[in-house]
């Protein structure tokens, strides 16, 4: 019986450190950032997949896209909204609500600004100026078809080097999965199509973000493990 009590009293005050250490200074560690971002990239991954995979079919069926039917092209667009609000509308209402909980006068400004902190514009910026560098020398060279995998190795990177800022593991598994796939969409060439490329990558592997982090999470919960789903 007093074993109990003295377990809830240290869990009632790791609650108040943890609380205590979030209202001064940034929560962004303590908020959890798996639990949301792995709903995020299902949303993105399955739009992604459906969108290129739609594509694709269009092309392939009725040679380009203005050809297509009027109702296929309205399904990708509604399609394209959707996928973009329904990612949006999960991610920031659902920090929100985390940060909320922890500080209840949390605003989304005071979010944003956490999210885009100086360490993260640090990271961002020398990959975008890079990335954007070579899609035009590529685009430029008529070297069209390797633009998605160069794109999403830089991704990969950029998710990797994250990690550093956002500490969830579903970062790293897409991260790593963009390099991978990027480099057999490299060498595949021309012999893929980039919208297949853009399924493989990205498509695939935002999935396999959120099912490696959900497994994971229930393995941990089983164990019995603390995290931060």
């Amino acid at each position: 019986m007093q074993e109990g009590l003295e377990a809830e009293r240290v869990i009632e005050d790791l609650k108040f450190i943890k609380t205590a250490i979030a209202k001064s200074g940034g929560i962004m560690r303590w908020l959890p950032i798996s639990q949301v971002m792995r709903v995020v990239y299902l949303i993105t991954g399955l739009a992604m997949t459906a969108l290129c995979g739609g594509l694709y079919l269009l092309y392939r069926f009725y040679g380009s896209y203005a050809e297509s039917p009027a109702w296929a092209r309205a399904a990708l667009i509604v399609l394209s909204a959707a996928a973009f609000a329904a990612g949006g509308g999960v991610k920031i209402s659902g920090l929100m609500a985390a940060a909320r909980r922890i500080r209840s006068e949390y605003t989304l400004l005071r979010l944003l600004k956490e999210v885009y902190s100086e360490r993260m514009v640090l990271i961002l910026v020398p990959h975008v100026v890079a990335g954007a560098g070579v899609v035009v020398f590529l685009t430029i060279r008529g070297l069209v078809s390797y633009v998605v995998p160069t794109i999403a190795i830089l991704f990969g990177l950029v998710m990797n080097a994250l990690i550093n800022v956002f500490d969830f593991r579903e970062l790293v598994v897409s991260g790593d999965w963009l390099i991978a796939t990027g480099l057999v969409v490299l060498f595949l060439g021309n012999r893929l199509d980039p919208l297949l490329g853009l399924v493989l990558t990205f498509g695939l592997g935002f999935v396999a973000a959120f099912v490696y982090g959900t497994v994971a999470a229930r393995i941990q919960a089983r164990e019995g493990e603390p995290g931060r789903e």
